[in-house]
């Protein structure tokens, strides 16, 4: 593993102080919302500009990125990305917010596809798999180790949102200095979103469910926390636990999923074990503080590892060859979910209160769990010898997917730039 990791130690490096980064803001800027007395929804908007914004910048950056390299296009994503933080506080307003989130989110979509073309052009056959796992691990600590970073400081102040910046900026260093030559283009995402349906509707409509539920979470998670009185400290402590739950059982769930004879067994299971856990977080008030992290711990070993099964599921269903463009049309799924989710739950949350956010992703799951139910008797497993074995995936760019073993070589040579 060592002779792995050490040549790409600047690249790993720098991801995990952009995480640390990213990782706070995305805490910091739902409760600041609050603080500045944001309505509900303003402050699902500015959580759902951040995925939209994404999302775009996943089919826009490959072009930018082919026209002027990785180091320059990373260092223009990251300078962009650390200048927004302090925006939000020079300019205090609801509509300047959405706009700097979907900013953040574009420069986020286009750093997080450099860094995986890096990744991919140094990995081999032998190595993709060990350095995938090692990626996602990655990003889960650096994006939970990031909301800590909340206990520095008053979110009322201006010095959370420097810091923000700043780690962004520091991310800059060892890709600049980094003397490795350039990768080749990225991958230019190519999701069909007919043939999807028709592949896997159960994967398709898995990440939609996946994204309705995680993007709430991220942006109404603390709006939720701070409504039960948590301190600062404990609202980052309920947002970090959610996310240690997801990376401790992604391996423990694909593994019994890789040896059911149907893959939507477990999906079915997990659905509505993260609906179960949805209405105990409901049911918030009537516990103790450490009532809820234990809830928002077992919610996070539900939701996180959901959008991994989706995409091996659709994948059990596809030919090797057409596993990136899969893949991309699945996260471009998310990432339509993931917009939707903070609108609507912010709603919810205008309408009957803040418990109803994870009322919203309880509804959300057990839905999803009863189509697959439904589903069951529809459709034939996929063919248990033929199928690949579940790997975690992150939730970054269509890029990572040319990273994951299960894509074949003919695949990624194919991609356009």
């Amino acid at each position: 593993m060592r002779a792995i990791l050490l040549p790409l130690a600047a690249l790993l490096l720098g991801t995990s102080i952009l995480l640390l980064g990213n990782g706070l803001l995305n805490l910091l800027v739902p409760i600041r919302a609050e603080l500045e007395s944001f309505s509900n929804f303003s402050i699902g908007l500015i959580g759902a500009a951040y995925f939209a914004g994404f999302i775009a910048g996943c089919f826009l950056c490959p072009a930018l990125v082919s026209q002027v390299g990785h180091i320059r296009a990373f260092t223009a994503f990251a300078g962009l990305a650390a200048a927004t933080p302090m925006l939000h506080v020079l300019w205090v307003d609801s509509t300047l917010w959405v706009i700097y989130r979907a900013v953040t989110g574009a420069c986020f979509a286009g750093l997080y596809m450099v860094i995986e073309s890096w990744l991919n052009d140094r990995a081999t056959p032998e190595t993709r798999g060990r350095l995938v796992s090692v990626y996602v691990m990655v990003n889960m600590v650096f994006l939970a180790a990031g909301a800590q970073l909340m206990n520095l400081d008053s979110p009322s102040s201006f010095r959370l949102f420097a810091i923000a910046g700043i780690l962004t900026a520091i991310a800059l260093i060892p890709v600049a200095m980094t003397r490795s030559d350039s990768p080749p283009a990225p991958v230019q995402a190519r999701p069909r979103i007919r043939r999807l349906i028709r592949l896997s509707p159960v994967g398709f409509f898995g990440c939609i469910a996946v994204g309705l539920a995680n993007g709430t979470f991220w942006t109404m998670g603390p709006v939720y926390a701070r409504s039960l009185g948590f301190s600062v400290s404990e609202i980052a402590s309920f947002m970090s636990l959610a996310v240690i739950g997801g990376a401790v059982s992604q391996w423990p769930i694909g593994w019994l999923s890789d040896r059911s004879r149907d893959r939507r067994h477990i999906i079915i299971v997990i659905g509505f074990g993260a609906a179960v856990a949805g209405v105990f977080l409901t049911l918030g008030d009537l516990f103790s503080v450490t009532g809820v992290f234990i809830a928002a711990y077992l919610f996070g070993t539900m939701i996180f590892p959901l959008y991994g099964l989706c995409v091996a599921h659709a994948n059990d269903y596809a030919e090797t060859s057409e596993f990136v463009d899969v893949s991309a049309g699945l996260l471009l799924a998310y990432g339509i979910g993931a917009t939707a989710g903070p609108l609507v739950a912010s709603l919810m949350v205008q309408w009957t209160g803040t418990s109803s956010v994870f009322l919203f992703t309880a509804f959300t799951h057990a839905g999803f769990g009863a189509y697959v139910l439904y589903r069951l008797g529809r459709r034939a497993p996929a063919a248990f010898d033929d199928r690949d074995a579940y790997m975690p995936i992150a939730r970054t760019s269509a890029t990572v997917f040319t990273l994951d073993p299960r894509s074949s070589e003919e695949e990624v040579e194919d991609q356009p730039g």
